[in-house]
């Protein structure tokens, strides 16, 4: 993460990667703009970074790793790309500010304690997707997105 007063961070076009710890405990980043060439999210990347509000998940990106998202308490809403097919453990866990995530059909496993401590969570998903039985399994709030609606990133 760049030394200085930005709370906005964009990764430059042709990053494929973001790695492990790679904003690790960055406290004051507020939003990250991620291009379309990102395909991997490395476990623990934005863990603990209390005042991220923003992020995109670019449709390249296939799965959410361990402790992703940890503790990033600012964070309110998040579009995952259309081709998450898992959500990996604790990625969203002690998320208290998380309301919304948007899970597509393609993801068919989310571990059990990805959610925790996110209280105020709705799952929105396809009718009769995983997403919606996981949702229901651990006591979610899901509300059906339209299958012919396309949502932009």
């Amino acid at each position: 993460y760049p030394a200085g007063k930005s709370k906005s961070y964009q990764i430059p076009d042709g990053v494929t990667t973001i790695g492990t710890y790679a904003f690790y405990r960055c406290k004051e980043l507020t939003s990250v703009t991620l291009p379309k060439s990102v395909k991997t999210i490395g476990d623990d990347a934005f863990y603990n970074c209390t005042s991220l509000q923003e992020i995109n998940i670019p449709d390249s990106v296939t799965r959410i790793k361990y402790w992703t998202f940890y503790n990033c308490v600012s964070l309110k809403q998040i579009d995952l790309s259309k081709n998450i097919t898992e959500i990996s453990k604790c990625a969203f866990s002690k998320c208290s500010g998380l309301e919304k995530i948007y899970i597509y059909e393609k993801c068919t496993s989310i571990a059990d304690n990805a959610f925790d401590g996110c209280c105020k969570l709705t799952i929105y998903g396809i009718k009769g997707s995983y997403a919606e039985q996981y949702a229901n399994e651990h006591n979610i709030p899901f509300e059906e997105l339209d299958a012919t609606i396309e949502f932009l990133n």
